[in-house]
């Protein structure tokens, strides 16, 4: 649908989808992305993971400058943190983005589902072994953090 479309007529996320459509049809071996995601809805940053997915299917690499976390948590096998011009981490991307220190190092924070499941288990008496007993937990830490006891 994009192809009928007058370029000056297309939304960021189309702008943004045409260019990196553009760039795999040269067929490279490497893609480099600059904050692929700034300024994108949602759907098309899924579309966005969709696409680098079926590049790195057929064994090429993406090369990734981000800091949407949630994003790189997606799409990311190993990460590296640049700071002040040198390279730290290096490593898969559970250990870099679970590493406070070295996200802060990026001016990054924890992805959400950490910085949830760290306050979760803070109030955690018993670990959840059903999605029912997990919902309960989380159920009585909101009520607990909108009525305090003292």
């Amino acid at each position: 649908h994009l192809l009928r479309k007058p370029p000056y007529n297309l939304s960021v996320g189309e702008k943004r989808m045409v260019t990196l459509a553009s760039v795999i049809a040269y067929d490279p071996e490497v893609i480099l992305l600059d904050e692929p995601t700034a300024n994108l809805s949602a759907g098309t940053i899924k579309e966005i993971e969709w696409v680098i997915e079926d590049f790195r299917n057929k064994n090429k690499a993406v090369v990734i400058a981000s800091h949407d976390v949630e994003f790189i948590a997606e799409v990311s096998n190993r990460v590296y943190i640049l700071n002040n011009g040198s390279t730290r981490g290096g490593l898969d991307t559970e250990s870099v983005l679970s590493d406070e220190s070295l996200l802060a190092l990026a001016d990054m924070r924890l992805p959400l589902v950490l910085q949830t499941l760290r306050l979760l288990r803070s109030k955690l008496r018993d670990y959840p072994m059903t999605i029912k007993d997990l919902a309960e937990i989380m159920g009585s830490a909101a009520y607990e953090d909108q009525n305090p006891k003292d």
